[in-house]
């Protein structure tokens, strides 16, 4: 929504579209149409704009986030739809066309342009970027619709489980109720009105604790925002929405939850309850054992996924990149001229940088320049190449090792890839033969996947490339490494040298004493040198680290959720003993009388739980795993599902059994069979 009209806003190259946030930062008023503002560029030039139009905040929840919009009026220039292109292209399509039809017709275009074989154009609908997306070089990390349906399932297994330990504290109690309802169907109800009697119970407990759940919902709103990393305004379980969805979850899961007590006490005979006959017990308890089944299949399931999320967490966290991540700080790119090596040099003055590198490489998040082309080998797969740029310094400050052939170095001229003077002599024209002879003399070194990829046969160093998209001699080979997400194995990596990289990110690998004087150190010769420059730095492990806080929240809720779904489980757990315990009271006590130990009655109970959570285990065992291999395969570098996981998680659930149900069964073994017998 703008005000001030958004149809010619960027017509000129000084007009600026604003946010009322900065219209409120910069003007103190949201009112600022035709007020001029100053901004320092990328290059470090001061830019005058006049604000043309306010538009209303984007949304935290979007792919798209600007403060300010500009224009450039030159975009045209830079698209090249024949091989790639760096800039967002958004297309806004007449509502009478689809994007099927807009795909169909474009055939016509591509072989008028030329495109390469195989080569199209994608659409990619704006609603679903933000959840959907995930392909490289994007603004920001985008949502995850995949851990959204997630969190949605375990929810939804949580108030399931929760609603089975309400049917099995109401059976738990059915005993104590069986000559009420008998009383009341002899006294003329019938069977629906016992029924909606405990519905309408159930639906009444419900609503009873649905304000204290929504007033712990809302406490626990902002340390759940912030465990999962979303930012929203005001407070959503109090939204009128949301709130409307709550509060008919809670109406279905009471009905639901209430249907088969109801059912089960309006079906007994009144006859035969007061006479004393308990009816269809055996029935009943065999319900709730199939239900405490399923309560600990829930539970076994959100352990092992709890302990292979974390084994994954960590495997990541501890996996050898092929490169030390550790004390390695990176600043922005900068286009910085012949000042390159300058500026390292004077870093270089302090004692605790032991190197500096400046490269095209922007670590977690993208390589550099890509390119692709098919397999000499198969025409079926196609290979993707990354170029990376760097200067002499960048295998040594990176700590890779080199495992064949040699580094770059300033003693070789055909190392320098930039040197434009000996890639094109001035005043002569040169054929596409020559050209290519040029570029295969330059000096390339390739990781040892890039080299196997290209069916190369070892030794990899001295053979010359030559190839539609690569071409260079090979003068080293480096183990392999991986810059970006581990979510995607890395693209073929092939490494240009410059003796001065006059563009780009610097990488500067200091010691971890005095880090923070070091740190201002770097800043302070950072504004002698880009004095129209922005300062900011970060650390690349911590770079790195925020490509899996979806997964780390993922961990930390999974171990909220078990912790919850067993304490639910075992409460449950705990009631069918007590009902086991009351409805088996004089078969105890003739066990005791015919010479049975107390012993004996103890391994009884816990036998027979031992094998309620066993049977839970087995079969929640090939669901789980399933599920788990389903979500490691969005990992290109995972862990292998070892069987110890799922025999720790079986043992842990059958000692938090026998250690729930203990007091239930030692009561049940001491107690005094002519008290229990007489009782009966």
């Amino acid at each position: 929504i703008f005000t001030g009209g958004a149809e010619g806003a960027l017509v000129h190259q000084s007009g600026i579209i604003i946010d009322k946030k900065t219209a409120n930062l910069f003007f103190g008023t949201s009112d600022a149409i035709g007020r001029r503002m100053e901004l320092k560029m990328d290059s470090g030039k001061v830019q005058s704009f006049i604000v043309s139009a306010i538009m209303d905040n984007i949304p935290s929840n979007t792919h798209f986030s600007a403060d300010a919009v500009i224009a450039d009026l030159n975009v045209e220039s830079k698209l090249n739809w024949a091989f790639h292109t760096s800039i967002t292209q958004y297309v806004l399509l007449n509502k009478s066309i689809s994007v099927s039809d807009l795909e169909t017709r474009l055939g016509s275009v591509y072989g008028k342009y030329r495109f390469p074989a195989g080569l199209n154009v994608l659409f990619d609908p704006v609603r679903k970027i933000h959840l959907h997306s995930n392909i490289p070089g994007e603004q920001y990390a985008n949502g995850n619709i995949g851990y959204i349906y997630i969190f949605s399932l375990v929810a939804f297994l949580i108030l399931f489980i929760a609603c089975i330990n309400y049917i099995n504290l109401t059976m738990a109690r059915s005993l104590k109720r069986f000559r009420e309802a008998g009383i009341r169907q002899v006294m003329g109800a019938v069977s629906w009105q016992l029924r909606l009697q405990f519905i309408v119970e159930a639906l009444l407990i419900f609503l009873l604790t649905l304000p204290f759940a929504f007033l712990f919902a809302g406490l626990a709103w902002p340390l759940f925002t912030k465990a999962v990393g979303i930012a929203f305004q005001g407070n959503i379980p109090f939204s009128p929405q949301p709130a409307l969805v709550i509060f008919l979850i809670c109406c279905i899961s009471a009905i639901l939850a209430g249907l088969y007590p109801s059912v089960f006490l309006s079906r007994l005979q009144p006859a035969n309850i007061l006479r004393g006959h308990q009816g269809n017990v055996k029935m009943n308890l065999m319900v709730r054992k199939a239900l405490i089944v399923v309560q600990f299949i829930i539970s076994a399931g959100l352990i092992i996924s709890t302990v292979v999320v974390n084994k994954q967490l960590n495997y990541i966290n501890n996996i050898q990149l092929g490169f030390n991540k550790e004390h390695l700080l990176e600043l922005p790119k900068q286009l910085m001229g012949t000042n390159a090596n300058s500026f390292k040099n004077e870093l270089l003055k302090n004692s605790n940088i032991s190197s500096v590198s400046i490269s095209n490489w922007d670590a977690g998040r993208q390589y550099g320049a890509g390119s692709v082309m098919d397999d000499p080998a198969n025409e079926k797969k196609r290979l993707d190449f990354s170029f990376l740029f760097v200067d002499y310094d960048f295998i040594k400050t990176m700590q890779m090792e080199i495992v064949e052939g040699r580094d770059f170095s300033s003693r070789y001229a055909s190392d320098d890839d930039m040197n434009t003077d000996s890639l094109f002599p001035p005043g002569k024209k040169m054929t596409e033969s020559e050209l290519l002879d040029l570029y295969s003399s330059r000096s390339i070194i390739l990781t040892e996947s890039c080299a196997e990829a290209l069916g190369l046969h070892r030794p990899f160093a001295g053979k010359v490339l030559r190839l539609p998209v690569l071409q260079g001699k090979i003068v080293g080979i480096v183990k392999d490494f991986q810059g970006i997400s581990l979510h995607q194995k890395p693209p073929l990596l092939v490494l240009k040298g410059s003796r001065i990289m006059k563009e780009g990110y610097t990488y500067v690998r200091i010691h971890s004493a005095d880090m923070q004087p070091t740190i201002s150190y770097i800043r302070d010769r950072w504004k002698v040198f880009f004095p129209d420059a922005g300062w900011s730095y970060s650390f690349t492990d911590e770079r790195i680290g925020k490509l899996y806080d979806a997964e780390i929240r993922l961990a930390s809720l999974f171990s909220l959720f078990s912790l919850l779904a067993i304490l639910i489980a075992c409460s449950g757990l705990f009631s069918l003993a007590a009902l086991m315990v009351q409805h088996r009271t004089k078969e105890i006590g003739v066990r005791k009388v015919f010479g049975a130990s107390s012993a004996d009655i103890l391994f009884l109970f816990l036998k027979e739980f031992t094998k309620l959570v066993g049977l839970a285990i087995v079969i929640a065992i090939p669901i789980v795993w399933l599920a788990m291999y389903k979500w490691l395969e969005d990992f290109a570098f995972r862990i292998k599902l070892s069987f110890w996981i799922f025999l720790l998680t079986g043992l842990l659930l059958i000692l938090l059994t026998l250690t729930t149900i203990l007091f239930q069964a030692i009561r049940a073994s001491v107690a005094n069979p002519s008290k229990s017998l007489r009782a009966e």
